[in-house]
């Protein structure tokens, strides 16, 4: 039904992070139930189709200037055809969704791809009637936007001062000398998408007290990178070798010798 479509809509919507819509229906005409308003927002709109674009199947579907099927008896063909004007407007369109309501006004959401840089466009009550264009322009000059002004910065851990070693309680690595910290490999992170004039900071987190045995590729912390102070990656960083416990037997054996 209608209803429990649009209930394991919401459930999905909720699981993806979008904290502020409530759907209706799904075709996303203006409504309400209970005093509720079928409504979204560009934020939640975006996180949607970021996560649509991954799909194969929805990017061959959302890609297609126009499709025909017959009505369920055969009688009559229909066509219907893509409203997404900038799939042949915009260099690297590979997505989007037109939409109109009385309420929300001319409203598209999009997704273009240039040199591995992915972006998705939202805009919401861009015109009423009689100004059916604005949502292109307004499309148009954000992309623009994005691909002029957000490139790849290599990330040079050396200059963010990160260490390469973290401490450990005492232990005894794979040559059998006493070990009172431990390497630990980088995550493969060599660039991120930043604004040319934003830098970012990179940080390293780990239990203070790391307790051997700690075998190699063991999880022994994370590196958080920040953009004004803002997290927005963080990766595991794991062990470069095997650090067995410090054990009464090796007491012995250093008392000895």
């Amino acid at each position: 039904t209608v209803e429990s479509f649009s209930l394991l809509m919401n459930e999905c919507a909720k699981n993806f992070g979008c904290t502020n819509s409530f759907f209706i229906t799904p075709n996303g005409l203006d409504s309400s139930i209970n005093e509720k308003e079928n409504v979204s927002t560009a934020v939640d709109m975006g996180i949607i189709l970021s996560i649509a674009v991954q799909n194969k199947e929805f990017l061959e579907i959302t890609q297609l200037p126009s499709y025909s099927f017959k009505e369920i008896t055969g009688k009559r063909n229909i066509i219907v055809n893509n409203k997404n004007q900038m799939l042949s407007s915009y260099d690297g369109m590979i997505s989007g969704k037109t939409g109109f309501t009385n309420k929300a006004g001319y409203c598209y959401v999009g997704a273009a791809k240039r040199d591995k840089r992915t972006f998705i466009v939202v805009v919401l009550g861009s015109g009423w009637p009689p100004n059916k264009s604005y949502k292109w322009s307004d499309a148009h000059s954000l992309l623009d936007y994005g691909f002029d002004h957000f490139h790849y910065k290599e990330i040079d851990y050396e200059n963010v001062n990160i260490p390469f070693t973290v401490p450990i309680k005492k232990g005894i690595g794979e040559d059998g000398e006493l070990m009172y910290e431990i390497p630990f490999r980088l995550p493969d992170i060599k660039s991120c998408l930043l604004r040319d004039d934003i830098s970012y900071t990179a940080k390293i987190y780990y239990r203070p007290e790391l307790c051997p045995p700690i075998l190699k590729n063991d999880v022994i912390g994370k590196v958080k990178i920040y953009i004004n102070k803002e997290l927005v990656k963080e990766y595991l960083v794991c062990s470069q070798e095997n650090v067995e416990k410090y054990k009464m037997w090796h007491k012995i054996w250093d008392l000895v010798c």
